[in-house]
Parts: C-alpha cells; sequence; structure tokens
C-alpha cells in the first residue's frame, strides 16, 4: 500500500495497517481489549500496541488473535490476499521467520475452507520453539534442512518431503538442531 497523505507518511506502514484492521474486528466481533485478551492468551497491552501501529506482529500473535475474532491471520496481514508487496509480508514468529506467499478458499467438500500458505524459516535452537494455540490445522512439509515438529507429546521427526498435520487449538512446537530448517506451512481454517 502507498499513502499519499504528505510527506511525513511512510510508503508501507504495515504494523499500523495492521492495527486498524485488528481494532476494526475487534470492535466488530463487540470485544473489549481485556475480553480479546482473555479468549486469545495474547496480553492486553500487545493488543493494545498493535492496534496503535506499535510492535511488530508475529504470525504467532496475529493466529492467535484470529480465532475470536472469527477470521484468519491472513485477513489481519492484507485483507485482499493481494500478491504482490513481498516486503510487507514476511513475519516472524517465536524466532522463526516467515513469509506470506497467499490465500484462497475452497468451497469444500466437505466444508468451505480458507488455506493460507507461508515459506517458513526455523533456525537451530537448543530449545523447541512453542507456537501458540489457535484455530484451524497445520500442514508443514519439511524442504530443507531437519526438523523436529508437531504436538509437543509426541514430535515427529521429519524427512525431507515429508508433510505432518498438526491441530493448531493442541500444544506444539518446531524444533532444529544443526542448522536451519525451511518448511512450507499450510493453514486451514474453517471458512463457515
Amino acid at each position: 500500500m502507498v499513502y499519499t497523505g504528505g510527506p511525513n507518511k511512510p510508503e508501507n506502514d504495515f504494523p499500523a495497517e495492521v492495527g486498524q484492521r485488528l481494532r476494526r474486528l475487534r470492535q466488530h466481533a463487540n470485544l473489549s481489549l481485556a475480553r480479546l485478551s482473555e479468549l486469545s492468551g495474547v496480553a492486553k497491552g500487545t493488543i493494545s500496541i498493535l492496534e496503535a501501529g506499535g510492535g511488530n506482529p508475529t504470525i504467532m500473535t496475529l493466529a492467535a488473535l484470529s480465532g475470536p475474532l472469527s477470521t484468519t491471520p491472513s485477513a489481519l496481514i492484507d485483507p485482499e490476499s493481494r500478491l504482490g508487496y513481498d516486503a510487507l509480508k514476511r513475519l516472524s514468529g517465536p524466532q522463526m521467520s516467515m513469509r506470506f506467499l497467499r490465500s484462497t478458499r475452497s468451497e469444500g467438500p466437505p466444508a468451505p475452507c480458507v488455506w493460507e500458505f507461508y515459506e517458513v524459516t526455523i533456525p537451530s535452537t537448543s530449545d523447541p520453539i512453542v507456537s501458540a494455540l489457535h484455530d484451524g490445522i497445520e500442514y508443514l512439509q519439511l524442504l530443507e534442512g531437519r526438523l523436529t515438529a508437531g504436538p509437543t507429546d509426541a514430535p515427529t521427526d521429519l524427512e525431507l518431503g515429508q508433510t505432518i498435520s498438526i491441530p493448531g487449538g493442541e500444544p506444539h512446537s518446531y524444533w532444529c538442531r544443526g542448522g536451519a530448517a525451511r518448511a512450507l506451512l499450510t493453514m486451514q481454517y474453517s471458512a463457515q
């Protein structure tokens, strides 16, 4: 998005755009900051900072907020799901780098769904990276490196090309040892 509101307006104000959409969706859902915090598990102060256009929203935070707002993270990132301004779609989770690729909708069967696609880079860490809980299902396909991922009580050592599914509402984690890994993350949400 390019702003033409004056010389002091930034060309790409991603945090402000996300904040405006977040506030509008929260108000439309008739939720207070405190109630959205309670439902999403995201601190009230963090939500307030994001709505004010501050901070650097992570995909994990956006995923946690999107459930109680009956939307998807891509709707907070880019409501029209346009492709193009790649730099705005680079997100990070806790120690993870994510690049939003696109969003699409399918009518089923069995039910209408929204699909979001991300390219994810997971760094080598000494401890697993734990994901925030969110709606939907994650499908993770390993493209490069070595990765252990899945439900925290039963993670899977992925082979190149292998895909696993992880319910977003269950505690799950990602863990690379001995070098970063790259994966395709597909998130599936109900469109109802």
